[in-house]
């Protein structure tokens, strides 16, 4: 290798370890505060065409106009959250709260079937492990019990530390439909004032870096779309082939819950499997078991590939993005480093900076 050639790697390695570490402390500190402005930004940008057609359409005052179109995009999507979570909450709490009951009456009892029924012992049996195995059986309803005690309240307990962080949510809630107001009422104004602070050359490139990100974001959204219909299809035909009532509205709450990364269907499948098992309905239980499975093979082989396809990533650099950003930042890392990654790429391809050779 010449000097020159020398002098050019570790020119580009100290600009990848730069931009590594910008991308880092984005995602792992400055994300969760500029959450607000960011939801805001994309809100009107999105809401900035129905603005424009309603002040020209009406003779309205811009301002508010997009006073208007906030408060109604707004109050939609509460109202649609609202009820959503107040369904999922009310649901789990009844689950909760019948927990204990639960335990008492149906799987104690069946329990203490099963071990005494399988440690029956003949009479000249040795007496040191015939004690031995009385004490397990006794011991694996104590744990048993303390599992579900220690379910029960660490879910209360979950659930009391999400009604905590609530006024903090609202918080944040409040500041992004403010600003959300702010940056649809100025937007021209706004990206006017960005643009005069940087040059003719600059400025070229941070409008393209800013549609690649939308076009990007778009793609991912539509790759997400994708993956939930085929989720959503699976489940329903598993449902009606396993005969359950509202199969529809359960295939779809389930694909719906699919999508996040932390919940997934194996959170709802398999508990409900184990119900089954335990109230009798084997044929039920194994169903559900396959159905995760199938569903859970098909979905982490398929959903590299159609983010990939969608974003202009190889199915392999997508799924080493999705795993490193959800090992570093958690769920915004899942989304946000494959996002990242296809920026880059796209910005390459563009000739707008100069990362990697093809």
């Amino acid at each position: 290798m010449t000097t020159e050639g020398k002098r050019k790697f570790i020119i580009n390695f100290f600009y990848f370890i730069i931009v590594i570490a910008i991308v880092y402390f984005v995602f792992k500190y400055a994300i969760n505060f500029l959450m607000p402005f960011l939801i805001a930004y994309i809100v009107a940008a999105i809401l900035r065409p129905a603005v424009r057609f309603l002040s020209k359409k009406t003779k309205m005052n811009y301002k508010i106009a997009s006073l208007i179109c906030v408060i109604l995009f707004y109050c939609t999507v509460g109202a649609l959250v609202f009820v959503i979570c107040a369904e999922i909450f009310g649901f789990v709490s009844d689950q909760i709260m019948k927990l204990p009951t639960f335990y008492k009456t149906t799987l104690e009892p069946m329990l203490k079937k099963l071990l005494g029924g399988s440690l029956t012992l003949p009479e000249d049996f040795d007496p040191t492990i015939s004690q031995v195995l009385s004490e397990f059986s006794s011991n694996i309803l104590s744990y048993v019990g303390s599992f579900v005690s220690w379910l029960s309240s660490t879910i209360g307990s979950g659930v009391s530390g999400f009604a905590m962080s609530i006024p903090k949510l609202v918080l944040k809630i409040i500041f992004s439909i403010v600003s959300s107001f702010y940056f649809t009422a100025d937007y021209d104004f706004i990206h006017g004032f960005i643009e005069r602070q940087f040059s003719e050359a600059s400025y070229a490139k941070f409008s393209a870096a800013r549609s690649a990100i939308r076009e990007i974001i778009g793609s991912y959204a539509k790759s997400y779309a994708i993956i939930l219909a085929i989720t959503f299809a699976e489940l329903t035909v598993a449902m009606f082939i396993l005969r359950v009532k509202g199969a529809v509205l359960i295939a779809l709450l389930i694909a719906v819950f699919d999508i996040l990364p932390v919940v997934g269907t194996g959170t709802i499948l398999i508990p409900w499997a184990v119900v089954e098992f335990i109230n009798g309905r084997i044929g039920l239980g194994i169903g559900l078991l396959v159905t995760y499975v199938i569903i859970f093979v098909i979905r982490n082989i398929m959903e590299p590939k159609i983010v990939g396809k969608q974003v202009g990533l190889h199915p392999l650099v997508t799924l080493l993005a999705m795993f490193v950003g959800t090992m570093l930042f958690g769920f915004v890392g899942l989304f946000g480093i494959p996002i990242t990654m296809a920026l880059i790429v796209d910005l390459n391809d563009k000739g707008i900076i100069k990362a990697f050779n093809k």
